[in-house]
């Protein structure tokens, strides 16, 4: 069977797999206990020795001080483009699946939702400034008001891994084919057509924004987790900027804007064709009379309710006549196969009605 895109809420690989589930995301790295075995080589080879019990402590977002360029793969809208669609949502996609987690403390919570330790953020151009500190990343400034609500980050971020066969566990598919699977980043806004923006990967943490500006952490490095930015903060905010490119969204739109400026005109008579029912010898019809003919519908009709047909009644009683006939010259029982005990009321309309004969 064929396979195809799986998508997840979340990835997580390596050690950072081993926190705990229910430990909050209340600090700024997360601890993992693991057991050492220390073993011994002599003359009968290598034997297991003692075991003792290790805390260790994994990177959080404050020990990132950049992203490799090799793990940005696609940006959308494409930098510098001047005419992006506006109905779509800018992303980032990375090679590494598990990357938008990695450093990210704490586990998921009661609902399976974990936040990201980086966001997307695509901000008006004319509202934002980006400096370039020599040897240091790039900051982004900009209003708070314009920024996303950090609190639900969870629900723009995911990953995608590709199966070969509706079989295939996706779990084994990520060990033995890393390269089927990637990481993507969303920004929630909605871009307006002719509007210039600026779009960066940024920390989602405060521990992480200080990091990046070269900045102690001060009680960040062993407080509660902070989040970057929030809106009973200051009014701006400086964000390092792991990646950013520009983007202007274009005033043409794309195929949902065309789809929507469509309208609805009155089609009369549009999907149907006249079926002539004077030579049928069901009823006795002079051509012209009222009901010589009945308008035969198309799958593809304009809206509203069928043309009337004045013989209806009268045709599907003179059919069941027929019908009932033992001799050759009854006409033949369509579906009757198909159809279950009885006569349901489906079969005489499909038999009775010449549009459904037809």
């Amino acid at each position: 069977m064929n396979g195809g895109l799986r998508f997840l809420p979340w990835i997580r690989d390596g050690v950072a797999g081993a926190i705990a589930p229910g430990t909050a995301q209340n600090a700024p790295r997360a601890t993992v206990p693991i057991t050492l075995t220390l073993r011994r080589s002599g003359e009968d080879g290598e034997q297991p020795g003692e075991t003792a019990p290790v805390d260790v402590t994994l990177l959080g977002p404050g020990d990132v001080t950049g992203i490799g360029a090799d793990q940005i793969i696609r940006l959308f809208p494409a930098p510098d483009s001047t005419d992006a669609e506006d109905t779509g949502f800018a992303a980032v996609e990375f090679a590494r699946s598990d990357l938008p987690w990695m450093f990210t403390p704490g586990a998921p919570d009661g609902r399976g939702r974990l936040r990201p330790w980086l966001v997307l953020v695509v901000v008006p151009a004319e509202t934002a400034t980006v400096q370039r500190p020599p040897d240091a990343l790039p900051v982004l400034s900009c209003p708070v008001a314009e920024l996303p609500d950090l609190s639900r980050s969870w629900a723009w971020a995911h990953a995608q891994v590709l199966v070969g066969s509706e079989t295939e566990d996706v779990g084994q598919a990520l060990a033995t084919h890393p390269e089927r699977a990637l990481s993507r980043l969303l920004s929630p806004r909605r871009l307006e057509s002719g509007t210039g923006y600026l779009a960066a990967v940024v920390p989602a943490f405060e521990a992480g924004r200080l990091t990046g500006l070269g900045e102690p952490l001060g009680e960040h490095e062993s407080g509660p987790l902070a989040d970057a930015w929030s809106t009973g903060g200051p009014r701006t905010v400086s964000l390092p900027a792991y990646h950013h490119w520009r983007f202007t969204a274009g005033r043409d739109g794309d195929f949902e804007t065309l789809a929507r400026g469509l309208v609805g005109r009155p089609a009369p008579g549009v999907g149907y064709r006249e079926l002539d029912l004077t030579g049928a010898g069901v009823l006795d019809i002079a051509p012209g009379q009222a009901g010589a003919s009945v308008a035969l519908p198309s799958l593809l009709r304009a809206p509203g309710a069928p043309p009337e047909w004045p013989l209806k009644d009268t045709w599907r009683a003179a059919m069941r006549v027929l019908m009932a006939r033992q001799d050759q010259l009854a006409p033949p029982l369509h579906a009757g196969l198909q159809a279950p005990g009885g006569s349901p009321k489906w079969l005489d309309t499909l038999n009775t009605d010449p549009r459904y004969r037809a």
